[in-house]
C-alpha cells in the first residue's frame, strides 16, 4: 500500500497566511478586552517614569507602607508611553503583534493548523497584558537555542537581563537553559551560561528582592486559592482542540519512545499548568513543535487513497479540533459592547463630581480600574493584594473578612474613615447591612454590575 509522499496543501499553509490569521485573531481579542490590572499597570508606568521607583505602595491607603516590588516596572513604562502616544488602539496593535510574533517564530515551517490551534488555546490569557512578554521572550529563547552555532546562545544574557525587568517570568528562561543542558548533555556550557544569565537578572531596581517577590507570587497559597488564573488546571473550549491534538499525538507515539524522551518542555509546562493554569500559554507554545512532528509522521503514514470509512473518521477527527477552536475564537472576541462594560463607569463619573469625604472601599476586581480612572481616590485593594502581608496580616484575607463579619467591617470602616463603598451588585448581605446603618444607594451604577453606597 503506497503511502503519502508529501503533506497535503490544506495542512501546509504559507507562513504569511498563518501570520495574518493569528494577527487578526489576537487583535480582535485584545480590542474587546480590558484586563482588571490594566489601570494600575498604566499608572505605575506614569509614576515610575516621572518619579522613579517608589519604596512603598503608592495606590492603596490600607497597605501604603508595604515595600512593593513591581517586577513588571519596565513593561509598565512602555505601556504608559504607548498609551500616551496612541491610546488603547496603539496598545492593541503592539500587543497583537507581540502575541503573533511569538507564535510565528516558534511556528515557522510548522503546519498552519497546528500553530493556529495552539494559539487559540492562549486566547483566555491574551490581550494587552504583561504576560505577553513571557510568550515573546520564550519564543526568542527557543529560537536562539535552535541556531547551529552555540556562540549565539550568549545572546541569552542581554535577553534575560531585559526579560527580568519586563516580567517575572524570566525564571522560565533560566530553567530553559538548564533543560537544554540536560537534553544535549552539555552541562559545562549550560552551567556557565546559567550563572551569567542569573547574575545579569540582578541588574534591576530591586536586586535580590526581585526573587523574593516572584517566589511569593508563584507559591502563595492564598493567590492560588482565590484568583482564577492562579488556580489548578481547568479546561474551557479554547483549550480543547490543542489538548485533543497534542494528546492524540502522544498516545500514537507512546510505544515508540522511552519514557525519558517525554521529559520535554511541553510536558513540563503542562505539569506546571496542573499547579496554575496561568502557565497554560507556555504549554501551548512549547507544544507546537512535538505536535507538528508527530502529526507529520501520522499523515505521511496514511495511504494515498483513503476508503470511505477512513475519510469519515478523518472528517470527525477534524471536526473535533475545528469546532471547539472556532467557538473559542468567537467566545473570546467582544466587538459588540464596550470593553469597560463590566467596570463601574457611572460610579467613577459620580465620584469624580462628588468625591468621598473619607476613603473608598472597593471590590477587588475594580481596584485597577479605579486607580486609572479615579486617581483622586486611593483604593482599599487591587490586583496586587493577595500576596501582601504586613505584621502577619494578609490584605486579601482582611478584604474578604469585611464581607463575612459585620463587626469586623465596622471596625475597618472606622479605622480608615471609609464613607463610600463600591461593590458588586451580588454583595447583597453587605449592601443590606450598610443600608440598615443608614448608608444610601447613589443609583450611580448599573445595578447588574455594581452598587455605590455613601455614608450619610
Amino acid at each position: 500500500m503506497k503511502k503519502l509522499k508529501k503533506i497535503p496543501k490544506w495542512l501546509e499553509w504559507p507562513w504569511w497566511v498563518t501570520a495574518l490569521l493569528l494577527f487578526a485573531m489576537f487583535f480582535a481579542v485584545s480590542w474587546g478586552r480590558l484586563d482588571p490590572d490594566f489601570g494600575w499597570h498604566l499608572k505605575s508606568g506614569a509614576y515610575f517614569l516621572t518619579n522613579g521607583i517608589p519604596a512603598t505602595d503608592i495606590f492603596t491607603y490600607t497597605f501604603s507602607s508595604f515595600p512593593w516590588a513591581n517586577h513588571e516596572w519596565l513593561s509598565d513604562i512602555l505601556l504608559y508611553l504607548l498609551h500616551s502616544w496612541g491610546g488603547y488602539g496603539l496598545l492593541v496593535l503592539v500587543y497583537a503583534l507581540i502575541w503573533t510574533s511569538a507564535f510565528v517564530l516558534v511556528g515557522r515551517g510548522k503546519l498552519g493548523p497546528v500553530v493556529l490551534i495552539a494559539a487559540v488555546a492562549t486566547l483566555p490569557f491574551a490581550g494587552v497584558r504583561a504576560v505577553a512578554w513571557d510568550i515573546l521572550f520564550l519564543s526568542l529563547t527557543m529560537f536562539i537555542f535552535e541556531l547551529k552555532n552555540p556562540r549565539w546562545r550568549w545572546l541569552m544574557a542581554p535577553l534575560i537581563c531585559l526579560w527580568a525587568n519586563m516580567h517575572g517570568g524570566f525564571l522560565i528562561g533560566l530553567f530553559y537553559i538548564l533543560y537544554k543542558g540536560w537534553r544535549e548533555r552539555t552541562w559545562g556550557g549550560a552551567a556557565t551560561l546559567f550563572v551569567v544569565c542569573a547574575l545579569v537578572t540582578l541588574v534591576n531596581p530591586y536586586g535580590l528582592h526581585l526573587y523574593n517577590e516572584i517566589l511569593l507570587i508563584l507559591f502563595d497559597s492564598n493567590k492560588s486559592k482565590n484568583i482564577a488564573e492562579w488556580r489548578a488546571l481547568w479546561l474551557n473550549e479554547s483549550m480543547l482542540a490543542i489538548c485533543a491534538l497534542w494528546g492524540a499525538m502522544i498516545i500514537m507515539n507512546i510505544k515508540k519512545h522511552r519514557w525519558t524522551e517525554y521529559i520535554r518542555m511541553d510536558v513540563l509546562m503542562l505539569l506546571a499548568s496542573l499547579k496554575s493554569i496561568r502557565h497554560w500559554p507556555l504549554f501551548a507554545l512549547t507544544a507546537i513543535e512535538p505536535t507538528d512532528k508527530a502529526l507529520r509522521k501520522a499523515v505521511l503514514s496514511m495511504p494515498q487513497k483513503l476508503g470511505r470509512k477512513a475519510k469519515i473518521v478523518l472528517a470527525i477527527v477534524g471536526a473535533f479540533a475545528a469546532v471547539p477552536a472556532l467557538y473559542a475564537i468567537y467566545s473570546n472576541i467582544n466587538l459588540w459592547e464596550s470593553r469597560e462594560a463590566k467596570y463601574p463607569t457611572a460610579a467613577v463619573k459620580y465620584l469624580s463630581n462628588n468625591p468621598c469625604q473619607g476613603q473608598l472601599f472597593n471590590e477587588y476586581n475594580f481596584g485597577g480600574y479605579l486607580i486609572w480612572q479615579l486617581p483622586s481616590h486611593k483604593v482599599y485593594i487591587d490586583g496586587r493584594g493577595p500576596i501582601w502581608v504586613i505584621d502577619g496580616e494578609n490584605l486579601f484575607d482582611i478584604w474578604k473578612e469585611v464581607f463575612s463579619d459585620d463587626e469586623f467591617r465596622k471596625a475597618q470602616f472606622e479605622r480608615y474613615d471609609i464613607t463610600c463603598a463600591l461593590v458588586s451588585a451580588d454583595r447583597e448581605e453587605l449592601i443590606n447591612h450598610l443600608k440598615t446603618d443608614g448608608w444610601s444607594d447613589t443609583k450611580a451604577t448599573d445595578s447588574s454590575h455594581s452598587v455605590l453606597l455613601v455614608k450619610q
